[in-house]
């Protein structure tokens, strides 16, 4: 798929069913639309996008969106009162603006705050904060129509899904999360996206038909959200699930909970897929694609990539979730009833690599800058001395043995799968260059000279043969 924008999942909120002509300002706004198919046109506009001081004033719909001025790259360095203050001023600078475009002729003006990973304020209705961050949204969006508002996106996908009244949003908690807008309803998970971002709405379906295909044991199917839908509406793409029941974890892993989670992995990477081959030297596409957007460590980035297809490319490989953590299980008391969120998910990804994302996760819970230095700094060191208990359990259950050499290379695989994602789905990652140097150019070395450090351990191609086919 195109590289997405990972804050657009807003557009299917606001923008009118009908519109399919946009007078936009914005390049990355301009971007997304015109991949949804829409057409970016100066007159007779449907709908203008605009800064406020840019506002024409023509398109009987008008959006304003104003975003605080936000530091996310220096992550936690006094979080909460940068939040406060950018919410504060987002605020402010709504109320100015819905009074400029109410003088612009604009009968039917409003405010709706919202941010990514959070619930959209639709309407009157202001959703509780379950968070700290929600109560303080650093960003907001001023919609205006001349006559009275239209249905929008959003209201007409859950008509067409059939899944409550299009008018009675505000039961709902409509939320912002990697370029789409996912909504739970008391029933079903509703997840609509409008551009390059569609993607990732297809992947999560194809993954979860592969997935029952595959007939898993109960341990996993009971677990696992069934794919109801996926269609077009207009611009978007969208599809209905079930809603798998259940809370997520309000403490760290531990106990039954871990114990549940364990099963779950080994029972998903044993499903057999229906169809379908293991790609081969996947590690050095990824590799390609992650040199493409960091030059300056392309060739580190090439020969680790090399390395990691040398030696765990051969392993049999199984179906794995892609995003596995605390955020993507629910659980009723402390055991695993539900797992969600699978557009990362596939038949054919390395063992271990999801137990890795859930233990790293769990115990650093790092930012998207310090994601790539605690791979470094925490599961790195971790994997030179050794595999867990924990680890040998998994590998025992899936009929594993690796050498300490293919401990160390799925670690590198891991951060090489998580990078190469980002880079591929997100347009925002590879135009950062913080991002890149945090999590490739500081990365890269360690990873290299752990890979290294022994000396690479080769088996009889009987042998490999063995590991590829055993369970």
């Amino acid at each position: 798929m195109a590289g997405a924008f990972i804050s657009h999942g807003w557009l299917a909120a606001v923008i009118p069913a009908h519109a399919r002509r946009f007078r936009v300002h914005d390049a990355a706004l301009r971007y997304t639309l015109e991949r949804a198919g829409a057409e970016l046109a100066a007159d007779d506009a449907d709908v203008e996008i605009a800064p406020l001081d840019e506002v024409a004033g023509v398109a009987p719909t008008v959006i304003v969106p104003l975003n605080a001025n936000i530091a996310d790259s220096r992550a936690r360095v006094r979080q909460v009162v940068r939040r406060v203050a950018a919410s504060a001023e987002v605020r402010i600078r709504a109320a100015h603006a819905c009074a400029a475009l109410g003088r612009r002729g604009y009968s039917h003006v409003h405010a709706i705050p919202w941010d990514r990973d959070q619930p959209i304020h639709l309407g009157d209705h202001v959703p509780s904060a379950h968070r700290f961050a929600e109560r303080f949204p650093r960003r907001v969006l001023i919609v205006g129509s001349r006559g009275a508002p239209e249905r929008t996106v959003l209201q007409q996908v859950l008509h067409a899904a059939g899944d409550g009244a299009a008018a009675a949003l505000h039961g709902l908690r409509p939320i912002v999360a990697s370029g789409t807008l996912v909504v739970l309803t008391s029933a079903h998970v509703v997840r609509i996206a409008m551009g390059p971002a569609a993607g990732l709405v297809e992947e999560q379906g194809e993954a979860l038909r592969n997935l029952a295909a595959a007939a898993p044991p109960d341990v996993v199917a009971s677990r696992v959200p069934r794919l109801l839908a996926t269609e077009r509406e207009g611009l978007a793409r969208w599809s209905l699930e079930e809603r798998v029941r259940g809370d997520h974890p309000p403490t760290s892993l531990g106990g039954a909970l871990a114990a549940d989670c364990l099963d779950f992995l080994v029972a998903l990477y044993q499903a057999r897929p229906a169809r379908g081959v293991p790609p081969a030297a996947h590690a050095a596409r990824q590799g390609e694609i992650v040199a493409t957007y960091a030059p300056a460590s392309g060739s580190a980035v090439r020969e680790l990539a090399q390395q990691i297809d040398e030696e765990v490319g051969g392993l049999r490989t199984g179906f794995w979730h892609g995003d596995f953590w605390m955020n993507n299980l629910l659980v009723d008391g402390h055991r695993l009833v539900g797992v969600i969120d699978w557009a990362q998910g596939g038949a054919h990804g390395l063992p271990l690599l999801d137990l890795l994302n859930l233990e790293l996760i769990d115990a650093i819970d790092p930012s998207v800058y310090d994601w790539g230095p605690a791979i470094a700094e925490y599961l790195l060191p971790r994997a030179v001395r050794g595999p867990t208990r924990r680890h040998l359990e998994y590998l025992r259950r899936i009929g594993l043995d690796l050498s300490a050499r293919e401990h160390r290379s799925l670690v590198a695989a891991y951060w090489l799968e998580r990078v190469s994602h980002h880079l591929r789905v997100f347009v925002d990652r590879g135009r950062d260059p913080l991002w890149l140097h945090r999590n490739v150019t500081q990365v890269v070395p360690a990873l290299a000279r752990a890979s290294l450090r022994l000396p690479r351990h080769r088996r009889a191609p009987a042998e490999r043969a063995v590991r590829m086919t055993s369970t």
